[in-house]
């Protein structure tokens, strides 16, 4: 949990799947939202939030 909360204020880049098509995002990690079920999200720029188990190749810049 402290690596998630450690992405807020970095910039990264993900790459995030969405009916069958790839998508590449990059932005500022403006928010984090923790769950207790475990399904983590985090959200750039201050717009959609992703869930964390979902993303591919996250990468900080």
């Amino acid at each position: 949990m402290k690596q998630v909360i450690e992405l807020l204020g970095k910039t990264v880049k993900f790459v995030h799947t969405e009916n069958g098509h790839f998508f590449e995002e990059q932005g500022k990690v403006t928010e984090v939202l923790l769950s207790l079920s475990g399904e983590n999200r985090i959200a750039l720029d201050e717009k959609e939030l992703y869930l964390l188990s979902e993303l591919l190749e996250l990468e900080v810049l």
